[in-house]
């Protein structure tokens, strides 16, 4: 069995004991078959498919546990897909993704359950904060800059009109220097 200990990278580097708490009761609550899930398919990055129940499928043992620190967590992979490492080192990119996961699936839902007992705020405040969060955290909004952040939905699978089009459209954002939030996939993120 390989097992993996891997040590965040981005806004997860350093959290409060309240924070590590919350983290390590929402992984193995209620998201935690989303968390795993969604994890495996980072891991997987770079393997050219939309089949998420060949990935399953693939990997039925693959685990992720949370470690707590004196300052932060790590995680514990069990038998992670192997393309994610290179020389047994995790790949830059999708070490970033994964903690990536684990901020916008477990921390963010932590959060708003958290904040969920103020019965005065309107449900458009909360997503409001929510949102607000979301970007925060993902360092997505930094003070003091000129926002040049473009979000652009997309899919998993689109057509080669499509990829072109995306691709297109990619570029001109690309070359005004211009952030780009995509949905994710073999789809509209490669195309960019």
């Amino acid at each position: 069995m390989a097992i993996h200990r891997v040590n965040p990278k981005g806004s997860m580097e350093q959290l409060s004991h309240l924070e590590m708490e919350l983290l390590a009761k929402n992984t193995q609550g209620n998201l935690h078959q989303l968390y795993r899930n969604c994890s495996l398919a980072v891991l997987n990055s770079g393997v050219h498919t939309d089949d998420s129940r060949a990935l399953l499928s693939q990997y039925p043992d693959f685990e992720i546990r949370l470690l707590t620190r004196e300052k932060g967590v790590s995680l514990e992979l069990h038998n992670p897909p192997e393309t994610a490492f290179v020389d047994g080192k995790m790949i830059l990119n999708i070490q970033y993704h994964l903690f990536a996961v684990l901020r916008d699936i477990v921390f963010v839902n932590a959060l708003k359950n958290a904040i969920r007992p103020l019965e005065e705020t309107s449900l458009e405040a909360l997503t409001t904060n929510t949102v607000f969060s979301i970007l925060r955290n993902a360092k997505a909004i930094e003070m003091n800059t000129d926002p040049n952040l473009v979000v652009c939905w997309g899919g998993h699978s689109i057509n080669e009109t499509e990829y072109q089009y995306c691709r297109a459209v990619g570029q001109e954002f690309g070359l005004r220097e211009l952030n780009i939030v995509t949905g994710c996939g073999a789809g509209v993120m490669e195309a960019r």
